[in-house]
Formats: structure tokens, sequence, C-alpha cells
């Protein structure tokens, strides 16, 4: 799903002309002295018939890509880097693609609840109900998240998500060139670290809190800490008490793929359950509901819609 949601983005940003942040240098993985790096390149290496393309990097390989990790390269016993991995800001992405299908004709209801999704039979949607009326359609998809189980519990549909609790930071840089120049995250201390032009955004940390969205000051600045174990050097060249603390749900399902595809009633369809991978799986899940939506079947080889079904 990862790869040919890569590959549907490649296709929209050929097309079309899309800015956000967007950096195509790789991802990389480093590892401490605990012994997981050798288990993590033998899943690599399961991947690799999916088309998943990786290096393996001692420290000296480490410090060419990334010099800012000089000051704690002794910690780390080697990395995974790889290669046609991407990132950017998953925001104004987001609004990107929303002003590309608003010129094709698109239209957005912000700030509107939805409150329940009727059914005409035991097969068929009829409308759903919102704070803003009811809405009509010939086909609905329900992806709202962490809260697709609540709107489809009274369809007889038992979506097996669980919110989980993320946290996020977000730090000015000021033109401090001192940070990495692609996303690195630390597999000891689950912390990642990803460049967005003058800003540093980092996440590391995530919690069973059921639906409690509430940002706390405190853990964003565990996250910060985190950080700040990896790069010392950003304490004395950037104004850390100017970060920014986010907090949001991932849906996460038990085995961790997302459910995408058909339901019991012939025009609702899912696309949720993306755990903490929503934009890598973004594009490709989008891909295969327009294809089942549009066509009644999936158009790709690449993926087995039967993989991502309840």
């Amino acid at each position: 799903m990862a790869r040919l949601s890569l590959e549907t983005l490649r296709s929209i940003r050929r097309n079309s002309s899309l800015h956000y942040e967007q950096t195509t240098r790789g991802t990389m993985r480093v590892f401490p002295r605990d012994g997981r790096m050798s288990k993590f390149v033998q899943m690599c290496r399961g991947m690799q018939e999916w088309g998943v393309k990786f290096d393996v990097l001692d420290r000296e390989q480490i410090l060419e890509k990334e010099p800012c990790l000089s000051d704690v390269i002794d910690r780390y016993t080697g990395a995974m880097f790889f290669p046609d991995d991407e990132s950017g800001d998953a925001h104004k992405f987001t609004n990107e693609m929303a002003r590309l299908a608003t010129a094709l004709g698109a239209q957005f209801l912000m700030n509107t609840n939805v409150l329940e999704i009727v059914r005409r039979s035991k097969s068929r949607i009829s409308h759903v109900k919102t704070s803003e009326g009811d809405v009509h359609a010939d086909a609905y998809v329900l992806s709202l998240g962490s809260y697709s189980p609540i709107l489809a519990r009274p369809l007889g549909i038992h979506l097996p998500i669980v919110p989980v609790k993320g946290y996020s930071v977000t730090l000015p840089l000021n033109g401090w060139k001192g940070g990495p120049t692609r996303p690195v995250m630390d597999d000891g201390y689950h912390a990642m670290m990803v460049p967005m032009g003058d800003r540093l955004r980092m996440g590391g940390k995530a919690e069973f809190a059921r639906y409690n969205t509430k940002i706390d000051p405190k853990e964003g600045r565990r996250v910060l800490d985190d950080i700040l174990k990896i790069l010392p050097s950003m304490a004395a060249n950037v104004d850390v008490d100017s970060a920014l603390n986010w907090s949001g749900l991932r849906p996460m399902t038990p085995g961790g793929p997302p459910i995408v595809g058909l339901t019991s009633y012939e025009n609702l369809f899912l696309n949720t359950g993306h755990g903490p991978l929503g934009w890598t799986m973004s594009c490709g899940s989008a891909k295969i509901i327009a294809d089942l939506a549009t066509h009644g079947r999936v158009l790709t080889n690449s993926v087995d819609p039967a993989d991502y079904v309840l």
C-alpha cells in the first residue's frame, strides 16, 4: 500500500503544482547498541519483494549523510537508509490537495459535524445527517480515523480500531543549519526528527488515552528532550522554548494494516485505520477507493484489495 501510495503521489506531482516543503532525500533509522538492528534488517529483506530499497550504513557512512549526529555517533552501531522515502508538511499537503480538488469541482463542507449515517436498507446507504443538514450522494466513504468506529457501529460494522494519542513538537530554526537534512529516527528513543524548511518537526511518544486530544506541554517537552539527546548542539543555537506542541489520535488496528475497501452496503466504502502512517498510505488508499467507486474493481495489480478488508 505504501509503495502504491508513493507511486500515486509522484504521478499527481508530475501533473500538478504542489508545494508542501517536500524533500526527496530518503529517510534514515539509526540504531543504538542493543541488537535490534539485525532483526530490523532481516525484516526489511523480507519486504524487498514489494520493492522496498534500503542500504545498511556503518557509523562513518551515517556521518557522510548526516554530520549533525557527530556528537553522539558513538551511541550507534549502524543505520538503515531508505532512498525512496520522501517527507514534507502533511498539513500543507492536505491543503494543496484540497486546492486541486476544488479546482476540479469538489466541494468541502468545513466546520460540519457528521451526526449519523442513515441506511435505506440492509444493503444501501440513504444519506448522511450533519449539523448543516442532510447530504445525499451516490457513494459514501467513511474516513474518520479514530472516530470511524463510532459511526460504523450503528450500521452493524464493527471496526477493530483503537485511538492512540501521539505528540509532536515543531521548532522554528531561525536560519540554523545544524540539524538533519532528511528525516532521522532514533530506534532507541523511538524519536523522529523531520526537517521542514526552516522548521524541525519532532515526534516520539504515544499513549492510550481514549479520545483525549488535550495538549500536555510536559509530554511535548519529553519529546523535545529526547531529540536534544540526539542533537545536543541545537539547545545552544535555537530557542527551544519557542517550540509548538501538538497532539492527535492515531487510528490503530491490531495488526497494523488499514481497513480499505467495500462493506456490506453497496454504496459505502471504508478508508480508515492507518495508524501512524496515514499520509504514507493516503494516496494509495484513495486510489483504491476511487477505483472501486468508479469501476467496481481495483485497477492496479500491485495491491491485493483482500488484504485490507474486514
